[in-house]
């Protein structure tokens, strides 16, 4: 027998959006990369290139009588659908004054349902931070609190490296509960958080006996090319040069690497075999597996290109971080390149959040504009009270901030999907919070 809690769930809006997202994306439930971790796991391969926890969900996930990637696409979006209503505590209606709040929701379960590591994550994160949501609104239990954290500690396991900015995220769970934090529950928190995904990450790869391949070489490589590239240092510059020897062999390479590079992404260096002047005499390669003595020597030379001139690694880091910050993904309509009449009325669903990523809406640097613009306008209303910013604000504000620079010191590229994950959870506690404070009479959101 129903309770009428899940009878108003069934029937909310973010459970119509979630049935819409599940059909209208259906041929879009593909993935290169899972599809790819997959393959070489069942083909015994088995190489830790896009992690450990990785090659464990996307080899053993169950196709359930038809396509996999669509059942897999079937549980995020329930996932997602229901952290979302549980992050939204306030039931969400079709009216105009909750149009931001769908619009943020529709924008979410798609990007939960993108058959990419960080749909997966995002779809894992909104689950579990909605049952923390739900654990400090309602009478304490342990479990569903030790539930939701776990299943954040392994939504970040496919993302470790960011781990710790998703902390304020989750204090911000906490902001009307009544309970009281001890000081060892928040060191607890923060180290679980923090050092449980790499741990999990480690451990899932070593369970699987995934031979090592070295993705952490990307970094290195990233570092390499905008070091040799854009340093003033001579010095500098050969160091960097000598790093860049090790993806390929042949010494013109390094002639021709500055014309290539992209700082959105190191595969650009892969259209150095493609120069018509070279006639193929270039081969980029990365360090294979098996190949575990280059790879020291590789990162020997990298510690020793930042540390004799860590000017030069801060200011490629600041170039990174200008990029994340923005982000960059492909822009333009999808239904306009479909070959079918009916993939592109389907595609049709896509285009307001086509045209959000397009505007870059849904960057760091908008969300955080978003989230200084509102005191800013209350300062304008009312200028005896001074700028301020909520508490709220501030936590969302530093998450974003610490995604940003750990994804910059992890940086292999500015894709937008890379930072869209806390920017859109950002958005949804904040907008949660708003709507909830509105209930209770509070005025710190």
């Amino acid at each position: 027998m129903w309770t009428n809690h899940y009878k108003e769930f069934l029937s909310s809006p973010i459970v119509v959006l979630a049935n819409l997202t599940f059909f209208c994306q259906v041929p879009y439930f593909f993935g290169e990369d899972i599809v790819n971790a997959r393959i070489d796991y069942l083909s015994g391969s088995r190489i830790d290139f896009w992690g450990g926890t990785s090659s464990l969900v996307y080899g053993y996930f169950p196709s359930f009588g038809f396509r996999w990637q669509i059942s897999l696409a079937l549980v995020q979006i329930l996932i997602t659908a229901v952290g979302l209503n549980r992050i939204f505590s306030r039931p969400l209606e079709f009216k105009r004054n909750n149009l931001l709040e769908l619009f943020i929701c529709y924008s979410a379960l798609i990007l939960g349902s993108q058959m990419t590591r960080d749909g997966l994550m995002f779809s894992l994160l909104t689950f579990g931070i909605g049952i923390l949501k739900r654990v400090s609104t309602t009478k304490l239990s342990r479990f569903q609190l030790v539930i939701g954290i776990m299943i954040i500690v392994f939504a970040m396991s496919f993302r470790p490296w960011a781990a710790f900015a998703i902390v304020p995220l989750i204090y911000i769970t906490f902001h009307h509960s009544k309970l009281t934090l001890s000081k060892f529950f928040n060191l607890t928190l923060i180290l679980s958080i923090s050092l449980l995904p790499i741990a999990l990450d480690i451990a899932a790869s070593k369970s699987l006996r995934l031979e090592k391949s070295y993705p952490a070489q990307q970094v290195l490589l990233m570092d390499a090319a905008a070091t040799f590239c854009y340093t003033t240092n001579s010095e500098t510059g050969e160091k960097a040069k000598n790093i860049l020897t090790f993806f390929s062999n042949n010494e013109r390479f390094s002639e021709i690497v500055c014309n290539v590079f992209r700082p959105d992404t190191w595969v650009s260096l892969k259209s150095a075999e493609r120069m018509p002047s070279l006639k193929d005499e270039i081969k980029f390669r990365l360090i294979a597996p098996g190949e575990g003595r280059k790879f020291e020597r590789l990162v020997h030379e990298w510690r020793i290109l930042v540390l004799t001139d860590p000017i030069s690694y801060f200011q490629n880091k600041i170039i990174f971080a200008g990029k994340l910050l923005i982000g960059s993904d492909t822009r333009g309509l999808s239904f306009l390149s479909q070959d079918s009449t009916q993939n592109r009325i389907l595609a049709m669903y896509r285009i307001p959040y086509e045209l959000a990523i397009s505007l870059h809406l849904y960057s760091i640097a908008a969300s955080l504009i978003y989230l200084f613009l509102i005191p800013i306008q209350k300062f304008r209303r009312n200028m005896e009270d001074g700028l301020k910013l909520d508490r709220i604000s501030i936590y969302l504000i530093f998450s974003q901030l610490l995604w940003l620079w750990l994804s910059s010191i992890a940086y292999i590229g500015s894709n937008g999907r890379y930072t869209y994950t806390v920017v859109l959870l950002s958005l949804a506690l904040y907008l949660g919070q708003k709507k909830e404070s509105k209930v209770l009479g509070t005025s710190n959101v």
